[in-house]
């Protein structure tokens, strides 16, 4: 999962520097695997010669410090045109989400030495058909960032931990670091999606019926549109940083307001569901099994146990949760189709998913997160970024199954610092600030005891072992140590200390020799006679403080092999902790790894 710097900071509107970040992230439980910064190397350069091929342009570039040479499809470049090259050693992205190192390759009988970028290659759009031209009045060697907003940033590759699936949505991990910036600066606003008021909308004529005991709750959305004349740049440019790629209107839309809210969503061409006297969705099963075609091309098999998505002739849409099938596909030509926004049971997502050997980003968050009120969440966003849109037209959306209920608990304040501290002393503590910034909203308060509604998207919280963890965890955030303010990502630089000063260093010349930093988590799942427990923590699955750098790399190597990325080298600067003799040793130790 990749989340773009410039976009995080967009929504809590707020500069924050990487390192600061990192700590934060490491402290809500997210692993930060790969920190990749994209666009700064790109410069400002003139073509000075073109060489038509049959089907390719060779082309000679002046960056300001030479001529670099390379290859472009785009047959239309002229020389004295300016472009924005990126050089060896920089990213550019592909359409299919996918980051691309830029390495010297032989074309056509030369080394091409560079790319010269599409907007889409730069992630500002998704037009990957022409070149990312600039005006004449800028020198060759110029850094293109100085000239083109956006253009440089900062994609941090994390790993959610299952407990945490809550923060599969961009807004609501903006949401988290928020809270923690709010705890010191109560003017940094927390980010909000707005609930749509859909009461003067009419619904349209839809029958939905749950038939698998497995489908949750069910939420339709219809819309119709007379065209796709609309500017989708903010879009395509956080699907592309993100790795999604793009596809087509109606589906990119459905994945930026998944990658935003953590809820999946599909999108069915609304006139397959059309019955008699309405348009009918079933989710059920099948008896015995039948094999279907999926969105990816594949044949699966899907037997009498797996959740689908029928209509009422029941032949089989989608395999819920996890793939629509290719036969009903929504294409660039349909102009009415339906959003489909659902629960599904975690469990039954996750065996279908295991015994097809298919994961999907549908998938990954079904298994990991069910929330109500994220559908919620994701319809509102839905209607209000159609409600933009000139030409469209939506209904109120149509809900079976169960609906968001709020939840509230009572708790005791003794009770919390006694787990906390030892004592039941709460007076001198700021528990109910943290609690209502963090929690949930406190309705009533009785001496020690609060009745609390909680946040929706932190409904797991049963208890005051619950609000402890959550109280501890800021509280442990709140000592992250402030960083000085700058003006944007674009000019990210580490603490000048001795101390950094030598961790760069090292930093550096393993990232010469084809080294990529990875970040692991300081909390571990089993230890020894020797480790450091965690009274209280944060984690139930990660009790343990590590002792040891030499396994942190093991998830990061699986999941590169299992995306099929096998030939790389990683490494780690990072803490460990150690009891030697009854004291506590805290380390500031490196290790890396290879493998091929």
């Amino acid at each position: 999962m990749r989340i773009p710097l410039s976009f995080l900071q967009g929504l809590i509107k707020k500069d924050i520097l990487p390192d600061q970040l990192i700590k934060i992230l490491t402290t809500l439980g997210v692993e930060v695997e790969e920190i990749i910064k994209v666009g700064e190397e790109y410069i400002i350069g003139e073509v000075v010669e073109v060489e038509k091929k049959e089907q390719a342009a060779i082309l000679s570039i002046n960056t300001g410090k030479g001529l670099l040479r390379t290859v472009t499809g785009f047959m239309e470049i002229k020389s004295g045109q300016k472009v924005v090259v990126a050089p060896a050693g920089s990213y550019i992205f592909r359409k299919n989400g996918q980051i691309k190192s830029v390495e010297p390759v032989n074309m056509y009988g030369i080394v091409s030495e560079c790319v010269v970028c599409s907007p889409g290659e730069a992630a500002l759009n998704g037009n990957f058909s022409t070149l990312l031209f600039v005006s004449d009045g800028f020198e060759p060697g110029t850094p293109a960032s100085k000239v083109i907003p956006h253009l440089s940033d900062i994609i941090l590759d994390i790993s959610i931990t299952p407990d945490k699936g809550y923060l599969l949505g961009i807004d609501n991990i903006a949401r988290e670091i928020a809270m923690f910036l709010n705890l010191r600066n109560s003017e940094v606003t927390i980010p909000q999606i707005q609930e749509y008021d859909f009461s003067s909308f009419s619904q349209e004529n839809i029958r939905i019926t749950i038939e698998h005991p497995d489908c949750i709750s069910y939420t339709a959305f219809p819309v119709s549109i007379s065209g796709w004349n609309i500017d989708l740049s903010r879009i395509h440019s956080l699907l592309i940083k993100y790795g999604m790629g793009i596809e087509n209107p109606a589906v990119d839309i459905a994945n930026y307001v998944m990658i935003r809210t953590g809820q999946p969503i599909h999108v069915f061409p609304i006139e397959v569901f059309k019955a008699k006297e309405c348009y009918h969705i079933l989710t059920g099963r099948i008896d015995g099994n039948t094999t279907i075609t999926a969105l990816d091309g594949k044949s699966y098999t899907i037997t009498g146990d797996d959740i689908l998505i029928m209509n009422e002739k029941r032949d089989v849409l989608c395999l819920a949760g996890i793939i629509g099938t290719k036969e009903y596909a929504v294409h660039s030509h349909h102009r009415y189709f339906l959003y489909e926004i659902a629960s599904f049971s975690p469990v039954r997502i996750r065996k279908t998913a295991r015994r097809l050997g298919l994961g999907t980003e549908a998938s990954y968050r079904f298994e990991r997160y069910s929330n109500l009120y994220a559908i919620q969440q994701a319809t509102s966003m839905l209607a209000a970024l159609y409600s933009a849109i000139s030409g469209s037209k939506f209904f109120s959306p149509v809900t079976a199954g169960a609906a968001y209920q709020k939840k509230h608990i009572t708790i005791s304040l003794s009770k919390i610092s006694k787990i906390i501290n030892g004592n039941e002393d709460y007076r001198t503590k700021d528990y109910p600030r943290i609690i209502n910034l963090t929690t949930g909203r406190i309705i009533k308060a009785s001496g020690d005891t609060l009745t609390v509604e909680l946040l929706p998207e932190k409904t797991f919280i049963n208890n005051e072992n619950d609000i402890a963890e959550e109280i501890l965890r800021f509280i442990d955030m709140n000592s992250v140590e402030e960083a000085p303010p700058v003006p944007s990502c674009n000019n990210y630089q580490m603490s000048d200390t001795y101390a950094y000063h030598n961790i760069m260093k090292l930093k550096q010349i393993l990232k010469g020799m084809g080294f990529i930093e990875f970040h692991g988590l300081s909390l571990i799942q089993q230890g020894n006679t020797t480790s450091l427990y965690v009274v209280n923590p944060q984690n139930r699955e990660y009790p343990c403080l590590r002792s040891s750098l030499l396994f942190s790399g093991i998830p990061v190597v699986k999941s590169n092999i299992s995306r099929g990325n096998t030939s790389f080298k990683i490494f780690e600067v990072g803490r460990i902790w150690q009891k030697t003799d009854g004291h506590i040793k805290d380390c500031l130790l490196y290790t890396s790894d290879a493998a091929d």
